[in-house]
């Protein structure tokens, strides 16, 4: 199975490898591609995610590029977590949105929208080419903020093998856990709403209703 990333010259990139590589195995993934357009982060952050990769699997065939058709080239899945604009663009964003008094943060309110706009045509054209040169069946999880706008927007541009994933809620599980010593497998909860906008109705430790608890423990 081929997956590919796009936007694999992303600072986190490291993380994403080595979770994939990980789990490759048991996942039945023998290829995986980076690619990034911005040939220098690809070359730094890209390098060092297969570096990554190739010490926990060294039998993952991992490639890196800037061509998105060799990407998506035959892929089953694919990742999009693009920065339309490069981080210069991010900056604008957000400085422009707080000189105006609003919030600044890049998935929220001026900002986000602003970065949404460019994100959505970026990854339309990206969704094209998927569609011409990917497996027919291929599925893409968009890891591009602000994701739930952006990946709503694909799906309501007829996009329908795009999904959007975020791991907020995920990871705010796994810290209630730990605060209260609890196995992260035991923990669970209810969230609604949009990436950095969104808010739980319930979290259970263990089987047991927590959320009041942890609203008023300060440690939380």
């Amino acid at each position: 199975m081929k997956l590919t990333v796009i936007g694999g010259g992303g600072v986190r990139s490291m993380f994403l490898a080595k979770s994939i590589a990980k789990k490759s195995d048991a996942l039945g993934i023998d290829k995986l591609v980076f690619m990034d357009n911005d040939e220098e982060k690809l070359s730094i952050y890209g390098k060092m995610a297969k570096r990554v990769a190739n010490l926990l699997n060294p039998s993952l065939e991992f490639s890196l590029t800037t061509d998105a058709v060799k990407a998506v080239k035959d892929s089953e899945y694919v990742i999009t977590t693009i920065r339309e604009g490069g981080d210069e663009m991010r900056v604008k964003d957000e400085r422009i949105a707080l000189s105006l008094g609003v919030l600044g943060q890049e998935t929220t309110g001026a900002a986000g929208l602003s970065f949404a706009m460019r994100s959505v045509k970026a990854l339309a054209e990206y969704c094209e080419l998927i569609k011409k040169y990917a497996k027919p069946d291929c599925k893409v999880f968009n890891f591009t903020n602000p994701a739930g706008v952006v990946s709503q927007t694909l799906s309501d541009m007829g996009y329908d093998f795009t999904y959007g994933i975020c791991d907020a809620p995920s990871g705010m599980l796994r810290s209630f856990a730990k605060l209260y010593n609890v196995n992260p497998d035991d923990a669970s909860g209810e969230v609604y709403g949009l990436n950095h906008l969104s808010y739980f109705t319930s979290v259970k430790l263990g089987g047991k209703e927590m959320l009041y608890d942890i609203i008023n423990n300060d440690r939380a």
